[in-house]
């Protein structure tokens, strides 16, 4: 028997798109640990303009939570004994905030980097 133990954990935010426009977002931290190892995936939920009126924190939650397990924008593993944890965790989430608002393309990569852009 493969018994799995999550620890999940959010943080939310705001970001201004390339149009100007203020749009939340939320990054959800599955860590998983089982027989097979111990790893943290990131997911990302990205409200969308014509949302930001009717937003819902528990729907951007479920939508992250679902990207985190199906399309994860980054995968660590960890070698610790007991995994990583919350505090580590949280690191990893403010600083993966602090870059997607600086620059969206890290996390999705449809997004038109404002990097590209210039000239």
């Amino acid at each position: 028997m493969n018994k799995m133990k999550e620890i999940i954990q959010y943080i939310e935010d705001v970001f201004t798109d390339n149009n100007g426009c203020q749009r939340k977002f939320i990054i959800c931290a599955v860590t998983i640990s089982n027989s097979s190892g111990k790893f943290t995936r990131f997911g990302i939920s990205v409200a969308r303009k014509e949302d930001m009126v009717k937003y819902s924190l528990e729907l951007g939650k479920k939508i992250a939570y679902g990207k985190t397990c199906k399309r994860p924008f980054i995968f660590v593993e960890c070698n610790r004994i007991e995994g990583m944890n919350q505090e580590i965790c949280n690191a990893y989430l403010k600083t993966f905030a602090k870059y997607f608002k600086e620059d969206p393309s890290f996390a999705l990569k449809w997004f038109k980097s404002p990097r590209n852009n210039k000239k």
